[in-house]
């Protein structure tokens, strides 16, 4: 089915329901999503439903949907502790330094890969929506963009190595095993929750977080 396009009618009416229901992180929200698509996507993700609210149990700190003949728009959920929020005490065990306007951007953006992945690439491609080729050419395009160098994203593979220190068997071999093996020159749990996994990868959320980085031409996070 041929993707629909979703008129400015429908963009201007999300940020009015955001600004009523959400407040200032509901317009913010939508000016950190326009950076995002402009500055990563070269606008090719169409406008979303911008959702705060709790994720299914509680159990992530978003979520992205996206209907599979594109009928309707994307809808992205951003759990509302992202932005110091009290709806869940130390909510997935994140520093609460770290909770604010950098760590919902973020998230966002992880989001927005999901997002282009379904929308424009046309699904993930692999084991799963990270274990898969689509994911990973993503991340690698965009970690330089990010100011991540020499960075090199991959996905799994399953290959059979020798057991160490099993006995050899009657043939004089060495026992062996089945196991999935990382393809990059970073653990793949790195590129599964990209862009957040890799500054803790790298030692560098406690300080990018901390201080609430943001790219210079996005406004923070302020209620006021």
């Amino acid at each position: 089915m041929k993707k629909r396009k979703f008129s400015k009618d429908f963009r201007d009416s999300c940020l009015i329901v955001a600004e009523q229901v959400y407040g200032r992180k509901g317009t913010w929200a939508y000016e950190a999503f326009t950076f995002i698509n402009d500055a990563y996507f070269a606008g090719r993700i169409p406008w979303p439903h911008i959702l705060w609210g709790l994720t299914a149990h509680g159990g992530c700190v978003a979520w992205a949907s996206t209907a599979r003949d594109k009928s309707r728009p994307p809808i992205i959920t951003l759990h509302p502790s992202l932005l110091r929020g009290r709806e869940r005490e130390n909510p997935w065990e994140i520093p609460p330094d770290w909770l604010g306007a950098s760590l919902a951007f973020d998230t966002l953006l992880h989001e927005c890969i999901h997002v282009h992945i379904d929308y424009n690439l046309g699904g993930h491609d692999g084991r799963s929506s990270h274990d898969c080729k689509r994911w990973v050419r993503q991340v690698n395009r965009l970690a330089p963009l990010l100011g991540f160098k020499g960075v090199r994203f991959g996905g799994t593979k399953l290959k059979r190595v020798p057991i160490p220190g099993a006995p050899l068997t009657p043939r004089g071999k060495r026992p062996t095993k089945v196991v999935r093996i990382n393809l990059g020159n970073v653990p793949f749990r790195v590129a599964a929750g990209f862009p957040k996994s890799l500054r803790c990868h790298l030692g560098q959320a406690h300080e990018h977080y901390g201080n609430n980085r943001l790219p210079p031409s996005l406004p923070t996070f302020s209620e006021s």
